[in-house]
């Protein structure tokens, strides 16, 4: 049986590559052969590589694009280290969206997700590609996909429902999603955790033996995705208040007091400095993600555009005292301590339901077209 993944899975972004990494092996252990599709969405790798959208006012731009390819030698480096885990996956010859939505794909089950695969905002508006609105007779799965901020002004409620229609299994990341879902078409959608949970804490060990960076001083990990002086300000006030160090993995360089910042590390090295620091300090979905998985304790604040899959998974594992709305809220709420405190009994269970969400979409297809044992 042939199961096709469709996400992010070219964007120089840890997260998204993360998603798929999981996912793809998620799927490859209910004893099916499983492919990458090498779509590329030409909007989502500009935003993801550093070539801001053109759009936005042209000095931002400018700076911007001054500011990446400034340090262009750390840009190549990264995209070595996202080449290496990339490696790992089988994947398809590079596709274009005009012959995916012309020729259709050949596979008995495709999965369209993880990731903001349904965030108009993220793919310049409604692609079809990701709805997997493109001839073929294979079974329609969505897993975990993500809506992004479900009352954005660009999700439009009926684009939305003719491409949802046509899926033959929906889960998706938010409960909010499932909700707007459900308003629109009628269909019950399943929500499921991110891919990058459904691996467990002894496989991601085994990948961070692979990684190139040395993490053995102490340090607080500072990640976030937009300029954010609060984070940055509660990052010093931890690392002065334990006796460590910052260390900044952001894609434009950060300078401040104690800050080491590292601008080409590939994604195998983000989930090793998650794994050894003293404490995280973001606003990123996946840097929370991974704080849960390795029992570290996390201060956040949450980014306004990704921040329900935030609350989503502090809803499965008790963690909101970990968010804070400024540097002056983390001040009078908690200035000096490094809690760790995740109830794993709900996450846990989460996880067994959403690997029985792949095995049943897996033996759904296998009935549906005849498909006997690999």
């Amino acid at each position: 049986m042939k199961v096709g993944i469709i996400t992010f899975q070219r964007a120089d972004n840890y997260g998204s590559l993360l998603q798929c990494y999981a996912l793809y092996k998620s799927v490859e252990s209910f004893g099916v052969d499983v492919e990458v599709v090498d779509y590329r969405n030409p909007y989502i790798e500009r935003a993801y590589v550093g070539l801001p959208n053109f759009r936005k006012n042209f000095i931002v731009w400018g700076k911007q694009a001054y500011t990446r390819f400034s340090n262009y030698s750390n840009v190549l480096k990264k995209h070595a280290a996202f080449e290496k885990l990339i490696g790992s996956m089988h994947f398809s010859e590079g596709l274009k969206k005009k012959d995916i939505l012309h020729n259709g794909l050949e596979y008995d089950l495709i999965f369209t997700g993880s990731d903001q695969i349904w965030n108009p905002v993220m793919t310049n508006g409604f692609d079809d590609v990701y709805y997997l609105n493109f001839p073929g007779n294979f079974f329609r799965c969505s897993y975990a996909a993500s809506l992004g901020n479900s009352k954005s002004k660009k999700l439009d409620p009926q684009k939305l429902k003719t491409r949802i229609d046509r899926m033959d299994r929906i889960s998706v990341r938010e409960q909010s999603a499932c909700e707007t879902i459900y308003a629109l078409t009628g269909k019950n959608a399943q929500v499921c955790v991110d891919p990058t949970l459904l691996l467990s804490r002894t496989e991601w060990e085994a990948l961070c033996e692979k990684a190139d960076i040395d993490t053995e001083e102490r340090y607080i990990l500072l990640y976030y995705l937009d300029d954010n002086k609060d984070l940055v300000k509660i990052a010093q006030s931890l690392a002065k208040k334990h006796s460590a160090k910052i260390i900044c993995c952001n894609k434009n360089p950060v300078s401040g007091e104690n800050i080491q910042w590292i601008g080409d590390l590939g994604p195998v090295d983000f989930v090793k400095l998650v794994k050894d620091a003293a404490a995280v300090v973001a606003s990123s979905f996946h840097a929370a993600v991974f704080s849960v998985i390795f029992g570290k304790a996390l201060y956040a604040i949450p980014h306004p555009e990704t921040g329900e899959r935030v609350k989503t998974l502090a809803a499965l594992c008790g963690f909101s005292d970990g968010f804070y709305k400024s540097f002056e809220d983390f001040e009078s709420r908690n200035g000096a301590s490094l809690p760790v405190s995740y109830d794993y009994t709900n996450l846990q269970k989460a996880v067994a339901e959403s690997k029985d969400f792949i095995n049943n979409a897996v033996e759904t297809a296998k009935r549906r077209n005849q498909v006997p044992e690999r």
